[in-house]
């Protein structure tokens, strides 16, 4: 089992990205009764009725690759064991949702990871697609769009450049700190 929700959560946005996405909106909500959620959105290809009940299935992949296809099962896996939740909804060519609660008083709980960072390295590595990353603390929210980034830069929007790199993770950082406070 994976040891972050972050990597959890990088996990299931490459899925999205393998199936040909192009805006994935990821939304984490931390709550004061010690409860994470996330849940992931995407606009690629999704899953008809037997891909989707078979999605589960540790080793079943779609990908051809030896070693995918266990990170749905194992993220359920985890979700339950940590008295939480799992849902996973997908229609063929409308995309897919998964959304997933954790308790972290549970010891068998991942811890949260740096979701922020995750986000970041799938901005840059993904510069054709577009992400919403959401995060609900403290009965605060904050958000950070690249399709805004995009539409005010235009043809300037290369995440990989380090002005727009570092403001990429400045923006993070500030939306982070801006719900501690």
């Amino acid at each position: 089992m994976l040891a972050e929700i972050a990597l959890y959560i990088l996990d299931i946005a490459r899925n999205s990205l393998d199936a040909g996405s192009t805006r994935v909106e990821i939304s984490l909500t931390v709550t004061d009764n010690a409860r994470v959620s996330f849940r992931i959105i995407d606009n690629g290809c999704g899953m008809d009725e037997d891909t989707l009940a078979h999605a589960l299935v540790p080793g079943f992949s779609l990908s051809g690759i030896s070693g995918r296809g266990y990170g749905l099962p194992t993220l359920k896996k985890a979700a339950l064991d940590a008295f939480g939740s799992f849902s996973l909804r997908s229609f063929p060519g409308h995309g897919t949702c998964v959304e997933v609660s954790f308790c972290m008083d549970c010891a068998l709980s991942p811890v949260l990871g740096d979701v922020e960072e995750t986000v970041r390295l799938l901005v840059i590595t993904n510069p054709g697609v577009d992400f919403l990353y959401t995060r609900n603390q403290n009965g605060r929210t904050a958000s950070m769009d690249t399709a805004s980034f995009r539409e005010i830069l235009g043809e300037l929007y290369k995440p990989m450049q380090p002005e727009i790199l570092t403001y990429i993770q400045d923006y993070l950082c500030q939306m982070r700190l801006s719900l501690l406070s």
